[in-house]
């Protein structure tokens, strides 16, 4: 492939510009070569900045129009391998043109950025990411970090750092305490994270050590210009022991192999209320903030607080679970349903990853579950961990998903039809070799940037008219 002579102003600078006076843009698109190995994913590259290297989109459009916006997404290798050039953020669209570069991920030490995404705080719109430490262990993976906002000139407004006293593995290799898995910012202009704190405990009820050890999942909602924590959720105070589908690794007789027995990972407002999705228990929570007691349990496979669950509206290690409309009659949401953990009670590789959107009526009844939309495709995919699944743009009318699946470099473009399942496949992109590049999650959506850096050019020969 040919690299081009004038790479995208717009692109590089954060804003795509069709034309420069009379002038016209090549699309960065056309800026590309193969990598020289190939165990590497082709990459990107442009004159103007050398060292964006984003990963080049295989795209299979269906032809259909697509939703307005930009794309989120955080390439990262996985399980050692060397398959993406180039680790950390970048907006891109639809077709594989760079708006953005943001910062680089040093995955060989664990140091990285993800859940890169759009969030309005206080009427004004920013992208945020988290940025730390991932800290691998037995069944489960932390994180303790600190979280950013940037506004349109992409320049960094907020930076969030508490200090949540968190016990871990090693307290020497962080200062901030924020988990990767979630931070939401809550229509009253706070912010919701996820963090982990090592817990030693009498686990003998579960068949486990009696100086066991198991990761407390526990929320904190933060006030955003002071990094405080206003308010704390321990799991350990609501959920018992007994509700976690993992097994325990050794007992979990030290720190080293501790349980991660619930691991909430996401968490997003509910009227005035939470949101929470355990992925351990498959289990969704309705928390009531003013006392932190549960409301209400939905799960997976035994229903919970409604009646059995029939197969076509089953979950199991599902992430990213989000309200989309609610009533006190009833509640709308939707979540990336993995299906699959490797190892862990012989429930991988046992049904397809998809995406589902539920209606739960309230308060519960012993009716089944009213399973929406089964987002799909012919070819089944079997997604281990992360992933996302979004309504584009994020309101109840919308008639576009759009579906990252996280440790499989794939993303889709649904749309959706008036009835139950009528969904249709329009676009999809794959970034990488199957579980070998990964992304957090990705998210599509509007943005408007205006930098306050001039761009770069290059213009290379002949020269132009007027």
């Amino acid at each position: 492939m040919r690299q081009s002579s004038l790479a995208s102003i717009g692109a590089l600078a954060g804003l795509v510009v069709p034309a420069l006076g009379q002038t016209q843009l090549l699309s960065s698109r056309q800026s590309v070569r193969s990598a020289n190995t190939s165990s590497i994913w082709p990459w990107l590259v442009y004159k103007t900045e050398a060292s964006f290297n984003p990963p080049q989109l295989s795209i299979d459009w269906k032809g259909e129009v697509l939703e307005s916006g930009v794309i989120l997404l955080e390439p990262r290798n996985i399980d050692g391998y060397n398959s993406t050039k180039q680790e950390g953020l970048v907006m891109m669209t639809s077709f594989g043109d760079l708006v953005w570069n943001g910062p680089t991920s040093n995955g060989a030490a664990n140091f990285e950025y993800n859940n890169f995404r759009m969030q309005t705080l206080n009427g004004t719109q920013y992208l945020t990411y988290w940025h730390g430490y991932r800290q691998d262990g037995i069944n489960t993976t932390t994180g303790y970090g600190n979280v950013s906002f940037v506004d349109s000139s992409y320049e960094t407004k907020f930076t969030v750092c508490p200090d949540l006293g968190l016990t871990t593995l090693d307290t020497a290799i962080h200062t901030c305490d924020i988990d990767y898995n979630e931070q939401f910012v809550t229509p009253w202009g706070t912010l919701l994270v996820t963090a982990y704190n090592l817990t030693q405990m009498d686990l003998t009820s579960v068949n486990g050590s009696a100086t066991g050890w198991v990761w407390d999942s526990q929320i904190h909602e933060i006030d955003i210009t002071t990094s405080n924590s206003i308010w704390k959720w321990s799991a350990l105070d609501h959920i018992p022991l007994n509700a976690s589908q993992l097994p325990l690794t050794d007992g979990a007789h030290n720190a080293s192999v501790a349980w991660d027995y619930v691991h909430i990972d996401s968490v997003s407002t509910y009227n005035e209320n939470l949101l929470v999705n355990a992925r351990h228990t498959w289990e969704v929570y309705a928390v009531d903030k003013s006392d932190g007691e549960i409301m209400w349990t939905f799960n997976g496979e035994t229903g919970g607080d409604w009646g059995i669950v029939p197969e076509e509206s089953s979950f199991r290690w599902q992430y990213h679970t989000r309200v989309h409309s609610s009533s006190p009659s009833s509640i709308i949401f939707s979540m990336f349903v993995n299906h699959n953990y490797a190892g862990a009670n012989g429930t991988s590789g046992t049904a397809p990853t998809v995406g589902r959107e539920f209606r739960l009526n309230l308060p519960p009844t012993s009716l089944s579950p009213l399973t929406l939309n089964t987002f799909n495709e012919s070819t089944s995919q079997w997604s281990d961990s992360f992933g996302s699944f979004d309504y584009v743009p994020a309101n109840q009318n919308s008639t576009t998903r759009f579906i990252s699946y996280g440790q499989l470099p794939l993303l889709r473009e649904f749309g959706v039809g008036p009835g139950a399942n009528v969904t249709d496949l329009k676009w999809e992109a794959r970034y990488g070799p199957d579980n070998e590049v990964a992304s957090y999650r990705a998210y599509k959506g509007d943005w408007t940037g205006v930098p306050a850096a001039a761009p770069k050019v290059v213009l290379e020969g002949g020269g132009w008219r007027m």
